[in-house]
C-alpha cells in the first residue's frame, strides 16, 4: 500500500500492527522520525519546499551518493501519544527503488542495541553499520520497515555538525 502524505496516521496505524503481531515491544522506545520516500529528484525537490513551510531543514547530507533531508516540524505530528518532531526526506537511491509515501519510522532503544536484539532472537534484523548510530533493521512487509538505534536523530545531527 501506498502511504501518502495525508494518511501518516494509517501508515503507523500498519507499522504498530505489525510490530504487535511479531511481539515486538516499542511501548517504552521514542518514536525519533518517520521517513518520506519520492522516486524522482523533481520531487525531492518539491517536498522539500513543501516540508519547509511545516518546518526547518536541520540537516541536507549526501548519504550512499543521494541527499537525504530532514526537517524540525514546527508543530509535531501526533500520533496517539507520541510527538513526531522529525521528518526524514531520502532523495531516490539509484540502487533500489521505492514508491512515494511513507516507508519506515525509527525509535531510539531503551537499552543497548545488543541488549534489544537478544530480546527477540527469532527475528531477522539487517545490520546498518554506520560510523555515528548504527542501525537494526526490520523489514516489515508491504512496504514498510523499521530501523531502531541508540541515539535520536537530532543528537547524530548535533555531532555530525561538530566534526565538519
Amino acid at each position: 500500500m501506498k502511504y501518502n502524505i495525508q494518511n501518516c496516521e494509517k501508515f503507523l496505524d500498519d507499522i504498530f500492527g505489525k510490530l504487535v503481531d511479531i511481539k515486538i515491544d516499542v511501548s517504552g522506545f521514542y518514536l525519533d522520525h518517520i521517513a518520506y520516500r519520492v522516486e524522482t529528484l523533481e520531487r525531492y525537490e518539491e517536498f522539500k519546499k513543501e516540508f519547509l513551510q511545516k518546518g526547518e531543514l536541520i540537516s541536507e547530507n549526501l548519504i550512499k551518493n543521494r541527499p537525504i533531508a530532514v526537517f524540525q516540524l514546527n508543530s509535531p505530528m501526533t500520533y496517539k501519544n507520541m510527538n513526531i518532531r522529525y521528518l526524514e526526506l531520502p532523495a531516490p537511491s539509484d540502487h533500489k527503488f521505492f514508491p512515494e509515501g511513507f516507508e519506515h519510522a525509527e525509535f531510539v532503544v531503551d537499552s543497548s542495541l545488543e541488549e534489544f536484539v537478544r530480546k527477540y532472537p527469532n527475528v531477522e534484523f539487517k545490520i546498518d553499520k554506520k560510523e555515528i548510530n548504527t542501525e537494526y533493521v526490520l523489514d516489515l512487509g508491504d512496504g514498510l520497515a523499521v530501523k531502531f538505534h541508540e541515539i535520536p536523530l537530532s543528537k547524530v545531527i548535533e555531532i555530525e555538525k561538530q566534526l565538519k
